[in-house]
């Protein structure tokens, strides 16, 4: 099975339609879902992602081979374009290293959208995805901003996301 986690809606949204996924109401959780996916959508912020996680643990047990993808956008550096997929090898946060592969860029977790500089893509949910789903992880960002979240847009998340998703191995079949 492969269970995907989107902070929002709009992320969310692209995967729903190009994976032809139903509606469904589990326990606390509201998923999309077809005979192989499985998607959740946690909310944006650490806390958001932490409750989503801990209803999703409520309700599934992961196997050994199930895939477990954090897809989503994040801001970036202007040496990485708009539109980029980026996966993801490490998440920082301030007490926290998480390797997720040898390969990827670095991805940093924050508390809040930044409008202020980083060298590395910045998100503000994956760290809690990586606390909870290593081995099984994955992590996708699309780069939406460089770190001016004033100008993401709902439609525009979806079109990034949309124009990624053919080159996200998972979801192919």
């Amino acid at each position: 099975m492969i269970y995907i986690f989107c902070a929002t809606k709009s992320e969310a949204q692209a995967i729903v339609e190009y994976k032809k996924l139903k509606k469904r109401k589990q326990g606390a959780l509201t998923l999309f879902v077809c005979d192989t996916v499985t998607l959740c959508v946690s909310g944006v912020g650490k806390e958001a992602a932490r409750k989503a996680v801990n209803a999703f643990k409520k309700e599934f047990s992961l196997m050994k081979d199930d895939i477990v993808l954090n897809i989503g956008i994040a801001a970036a550096p202007p040496h990485i374009p708009i539109g980029s997929l980026c996966v993801i090898g490490r998440v920082v946060t301030n007490d926290k290293e998480y390797r997720l592969q040898e390969k990827g860029e670095t991805l940093t977790c924050k508390n809040e959208a930044v409008s202020t500089y980083h060298t590395t893509l910045v998100d503000m949910e994956s760290c809690v995805f990586a606390e909870h789903f290593l081995p099984n992880l994955t992590i996708y960002k699309v780069v939406s901003d460089h770190f001016d979240p004033s100008g993401v847009t709902k439609e525009g998340t979806k079109a990034l996301i949309a124009a990624v998703l053919a080159e996200i191995e998972p979801l192919r079949s």
